[in-house]
Parts: C-alpha cells; sequence; structure tokens
C-alpha cells in the first residue's frame, strides 16, 4: 500500500483521535517513515505495552498500515507507517460544538507549556537578582490607553515596578507582551506581514540539536469589551 499525500477523514471515531493532541503525538514517527514498535516507543519514550495498545486502535480505524521489512540480519518484522503523509479533519465531523472548542482543545497543551516554563524561567531569573525570587508578584493597573493591565515582577522600589532585565544578554532569551491596540486596516496588514517575515527569517535559522522554543506571534482582530 502506497502512503497518500493527504487523506480526507471521514469516520468520526478517527476525527476524534486526531484532534486530540494527546493521541495524536503517538502518530508522529510513523508519518515520515516507516518504523517498528520498538523505534517508535523509544522516540515518544513510551513503554511498548503501553504504545502497541494505540498503534493497534490506529491500525484497526485504518490510520496506520502494516509491511514486513528485513531488519539488519534479514529477519522479517513488522513496521508500521501511516496512510497518508497529511489528514484533513472536518470540523463538522468532531464533537465539538465550535471552532473556538475545537482550537482551545487543540492548543490547550501548547498554552500550558509556555504559561509552565515562562514561570520556572521567571521564578529561577528573578532568583539570581538582588530582589529574590520570594519577592516575585502582580502589579495591577491602567495602561496608557486606559485598559487594566497585570504585569508579573518583581516587589516595587519607589513606586517602580522592578524590572527583571530580561533583554541583558546574560538573562535566559524569554519574550511575552500582549496589548489592546488599534490600528487601520492598512496598518495591521503591514504588522501581518512584518510578523510573518519575522518568523520566516528565524524558522529558517533553527537547528537541530539546539535549545527549543516555543515562538508564537498571534494578531487577532477583537472585540474591545472582550478584552477589557
Amino acid at each position: 500500500m502506497i502512503q497518500k499525500d493527504i487523506e480526507v477523514v471521514r469516520d468520526p471515531r478517527v476525527a476524534e483521535l486526531l484532534t486530540t493532541p494527546k493521541e495524536s503525538k503517538r502518530l508522529k514517527p510513523f508519518i515520515s517513515r516507516a518504523c517498528t514498535l520498538g523505534e517508535a516507543a523509544r522516540e515518544l519514550n513510551m513503554k511498548l505495552p503501553g504504545l502497541t495498545y494505540h498503534v493497534n486502535k490506529f491500525v484497526d480505524l485504518g490510520v496506520l498500515m502494516v509491511t514486513c521489512q528485513p531488519d539488519t540480519q534479514g529477519r522479517m518484522r513488522k513496521h508500521y507507517q501511516s496512510v497518508a503523509k497529511a489528514f484533513f479533519v472536518p470540523f463538522t465531523l468532531t464533537s465539538n460544538a465550535n471552532l473556538g472548542d475545537l482550537m482551545k482543545t487543540m492548543y490547550e497543551p501548547v498554552h500550558q507549556t509556555v504559561m509552565r516554563d515562562m514561570a520556572d524561567t521567571l521564578w529561577d531569573t528573578a532568583d539570581k537578582q538582588k530582589a529574590g525570587a520570594n519577592q516575585l508578584g502582580v502589579m495591577l493597573s491602567m495602561s496608557e490607553d486606559n485598559h487594566l493591565q497585570l504585569q508579573v515582577g518583581q516587589q516595587p522600589d519607589k513606586q517602580e515596578l522592578i524590572s527583571l532585565n530580561l533583554l541583558d544578554y546574560e538573562q535566559p532569551a524569554l519574550f511575552d507582551a500582549a496589548s489592546l491596540l488599534n490600528f487601520d486596516f492598512d496598518t495591521a496588514k503591514a504588522l501581518q506581514k512584518d510578523l510573518n517575515d519575522l518568523f520566516e527569517r528565524y524558522e529558517a535559522l533553527a537547528k537541530p540539536g539546539h535549545q527549543a522554543y516555543i515562538v508564537r506571534f498571534t494578531l487577532v482582530p477583537i472585540k474591545t469589551e472582550s478584552f477589557a
């Protein structure tokens, strides 16, 4: 059986699996190549019995195909590969009430990872500075454009929030900024292009084996009242 370029999902059970991050990540080793269960278990850092259960489920649902290939000693061994290099899941096949719920399900694990690792990095950075991590807190104030804002920082000194100095070269490469900004359409489109160009520029510089970073730029037309 030849691997397809794209498979359009027709089975709601498959749709549910592929749009659940905890489930779909188990397909990763099998999409780009055919591999054994042992190879996939090592790549996913999973125990073989647990992975075997999930792989059998994917085979039964037609997501994975099974082939027999010789190993280095000529013995035939089962290899597993996805039936397609990419899968398209129609929204109507999912159990989500709306697209927002589906996106929340898909992206929530990434958001949780970002928040956890950002907090750990801030804590470690503050601990190395004079004030100490035990003086970290949250400053609630009004922004210049009259929106309520919360900022994580160290205990105020002379009524100002102490900076964590993350832009210093010795500090971790960490950046997070969010604000409600008012643009005309042309300005917003220019920013969209700039963000896309910046992302592609640094995406091209990424190399395996280096420190992993989550990089995400977001530009969304939003209702002011939902952000206030």
